[in-house]
């Protein structure tokens, strides 16, 4: 699924907590992930919420992001979060299948 800008807006900003998630493009921050000391996660919210933490060295996106900050959670839940947040709605596909994303 592919996110608009405004939608990855309203994912990071609810997700991460340390600041305000500018209003911009592309913008780094810790990295909730591990002990950051400095701004380690970069995020191109131009691109639907890609992420990549140079230090973790992972990446990906909203999904994933769902799937590192909550690992014990069903696909179903993720989904469920990530479309609360961002007020999108399931595709088509995804309703097919219940709320998992296929990725080929």
């Amino acid at each position: 699924m592919t996110f608009t800008f405004e939608q990855a807006w309203a994912y990071f900003s609810h997700r991460i907590t340390e600041g305000k998630i500018p209003h911009r493009g592309t913008f780094t921050t810790r990295c909730p992930f591990h002990g950051d000391r400095t701004a380690s996660m970069s995020v191109n919210l131009d691109k639907g919420g890609l992420w990549n933490c140079h230090a973790c060295n992972i990446g990906g996106g909203i999904y994933d992001f769902e799937s590192q900050m909550f690992p014990t959670r069903s696909a179903n839940e993720r989904w469920e979060s990530i479309y609360k947040i961002t007020g999108a709605e399931p595709s088509p596909s995804n309703q097919r299948f219940g709320w998992l994303e296929v990725f080929a």
